[in-house]
């Protein structure tokens, strides 16, 4: 970087020999290591004591008339990029959600209520200044490393949190905080099983943060996931289409992301994401050791003494998300197959289908046109919609091999048919490029022996003054084509 022209300043570190040959103007501070009192650097918004290799924190709160402005500007000094006081920044978060609800302007005093909550939490905030996290926390001598997350939610919240578990040679195990994050609950009612849920796709999303950032410098020989919802771990443990929508999105998320092998049970007691999913003061804080160092369980070497796994059984809660398949059977006649049937004449059928449609339209759309007459384009939505349902009763695997670009049997291969914006099969061909009219390029594909492919062809003939077979022939296909159609028009 000095070639560059970009020369490094600032420069820290807890151990005094490093900093002996770097120029005293290029060190960030001068760094004591004699003095009973720390100094402290502040690094990416945390402090850092290089003398004893800590974090800490400090809050000095300014006094201040106070508006929902100004409890968002103290609040958002709070810094905690970690989370390692996730149980605290909870409480501000609620606070924050319930200035919210209670639509008051930027510079308007909040309620009684809310200000005690407020002048209580801020009264406890210089406390942070106690707390010390080492920033070092991965032993010498490793011979174990495993990775845990503990996941709860209660209706204020939820969070997810994750320890470090290692094993030196001597069989001695040490815990340590990672990394935490903590959300409020949503101000629409969700049932606590479904907040549960939300809280194991927030470890799950931490848990992969965490192994991508240490990929480089770490292997985990194990990665466990907590929780203490039996619920939950019941979705976890089936495949998501079994779920309703919201269960079966998050299974699916949490699955793609960490095994279902690595899920296990804890109680509330032990699971030290319950204290952020609750929320903590300054000072309970100071005084949870769950929260520091996890359960008592992970400090022994022996895994026996870990919670039982207990059977995950089929409880309301869980039956409640699971998806409601049901098989529907239709007994409706075909209403078109009885109208071929019961007339002779295809126009006839057409008029009548056309009133139908007429009055389905109106009842929809009360601007409808009040005419009595049938309208040519009613006829030709009728007789269209007549030929689509038989098209569909009669060509229905040719339909599905066309929308699934499948091999068509040979019989229609040579007419590569295909379904037009109307929703018809039509005749592909090479004529496409001719100037004929569309239906000329593309007629239309009639089953043979049906009464509907009888009835058009007793209307063409009658519409054209009887002519020969021939001649008969040329004008049906100007508008259909009638598939194997060499035995056809003997009966007209």
């Amino acid at each position: 970087m000095r070639t560059g022209g970009f020369e490094l300043r600032k420069w820290a570190s807890n151990q005094p020999d490093l900093l002996s040959h770097i120029p005293p103007s290029d060190v960030q501070m001068s760094c004591s290591f004699d003095k009973e009192e720390p100094s402290f650097i502040k690094v990416l918004g945390l402090k850092w004591c290089p003398k004893s290799d800590e974090f800490t924190y400090s809050f000095n709160p300014v006094d201040r008339q106070c508006t929902k402005r100004n409890i968002l500007s103290e609040i958002s000094r709070i810094y905690d990029p970690i989370g390692f006081i996730s149980p605290v920044i909870l409480l501000a978060k609620c606070l924050l959600q319930k200035l919210w609800e209670s639509n008051i302007s930027w510079d308007e005093t909040p309620s009684t209520e809310i200000l005690q909550v407020w002048n209580r939490y801020k009264s406890e905030l210089s406390q942070l200044a106690g707390i010390r996290i080492p920033r070092r926390v991965i032993s010498d001598n490793i011979s174990c490393m495993e990775l845990h997350g503990f996941c709860d939610a209660s209706q204020t919240g939820y969070a997810a949190v994750i320890y470090f578990r290692t094993i030196n040679d001597s069989g001695q195990v040490s815990t340590f905080l990672v990394t935490a994050k903590c959300k409020v609950a949503p101000l629409k009612i969700v049932s606590l099983p479904r907040l549960e849920l939300c809280a194991a796709v927030l470890l799950a999303d931490l848990l992969t943060f965490v192994t991508t950032t240490y990929a480089d410098y770490l292997c985990f020989n194990s990665i466990y996931a907590w929780s203490d919802s039996t619920v939950v771990l019941a979705w976890l443990a089936a495949s998501p289409h079994k779920w309703k929508t919201f269960v079966a999105n998050r299974v699916s998320h949490i699955q793609g992301k960490v095994s279902n092998t690595s899920w296990r049970y804890v109680p509330s007691s032990d699971n030290p994401a319950d204290c952020a999913s609750r929320g903590l003061t300054a000072s309970q804080l100071l005084e949870h050791k769950i929260w520091w160092r996890g359960p008592n369980f992970l400090q022994h070497c022996n895994r026996d003494v870990w919670p039982a796994q207990p059977h995950l059984e089929m409880c309301e809660s869980v039956y409640s998300e699971e998806k409601q398949t049901s098989l529907h059977v239709s007994l409706e006649e075909d209403i078109i197959c009885d109208l071929l049937h019961k007339f002779s004449s295809i126009r006839k059928i057409q008029r009548i289908l056309a009133y139908v449609l007429r009055f389905f339209l109106k009842s929809k759309d009360s601007l409808q046109s009040k005419t009595s007459f049938i309208s040519s384009s009613e006829m030709r939505k009728s007789l269209i919609y007549i030929i689509r349902h038989v098209q569909r009763k009669t060509f229905s695997d040719i339909i599905d091999k066309i929308l699934s670009n499948a091999l068509l049997p040979k019989p229609f291969r040579k007419l590569a048919p295909f379904l037009d914006s109307e929703g018809l099969v039509r005749v592909g061909g090479r004529l496409n490029n001719s100037n004929f009219t569309y239906d000329v390029k593309h007629p239309i594909l009639l089953p043979k022996s049906h009464r509907l492919t009888d009835l058009i062809i007793e209307w063409i003939h009658q519409a054209n003054l009887h002519p020969g077979l021939k001649t008969l022939h040329c004008l049906i296909l100007q508008q259909f084509w009638i598939h194997l159609h060499e035995v056809l028009y003997t009966n007209v």
